[in-house]
């Protein structure tokens, strides 16, 4: 087992450090995420979905991968694969990151569409998202507005 096998099966959060956002602090062509090469090689890996991925390392590679694209003022192909594969694989346990994640800028918004996923999925989700009472804890979202949006999109689409 090589380390980035092992690192994703292993995933607690406890080593969020080595695939979050870590800046420099510089800007322009001097700006630099410390993390950058690590991270896509984790993700490269999970994105192959050859081995079980822990839902928590979906969640915070894409949350990363959004603050990413924030940062460089743009998009990137990861950000869409992991906003889809967090929605087809923990379903309602991540939805308020993956709205974090979504809306973290206008790229990002532009990348990251619920229409990604089947139709079927989302209506699941909406489901257990009314049948489990869970609410947003990170005060950006209340739980009716995200249901809201997901509703309207299957609407928009069936």
């Amino acid at each position: 087992m090589d380390n980035i096998e092992h690192f994703i099966i292993h995933y607690d959060g406890s080593e969020i450090g080595r695939i979050g956002l870590s800046s420099n602090g510089k800007d322009g062509d001097d700006w630099c995420d410390a993390n950058e090469e690590f991270r896509d090689r984790v993700t490269a890996s999970v994105l192959l979905d050859a081995i079980e991925v822990p839902g928590l390392l979906i969640k915070d590679l894409f949350r990363a991968e959004a603050e990413f694209c924030r940062e460089v003022w743009g998009s990137t192909p990861n950000v869409t694969r992991l906003g889809k594969m967090l929605l087809e694989k923990t379903g309602e346990i991540y939805i308020e990151d993956y709205f974090l994640g979504r809306e973290e800028s206008f790229d990002t918004q532009c990348a990251v569409s619920p229409g990604d996923v089947s139709l079927a999925t989302i209506e699941t989700i909406i489901r257990n998202i009314g049948a489990s009472g869970i609410e947003c804890q990170q005060g950006e979202f209340e739980m009716s507005d995200v249901v809201g949006l997901l509703k309207e999109y299957v609407q928009e689409n069936s």
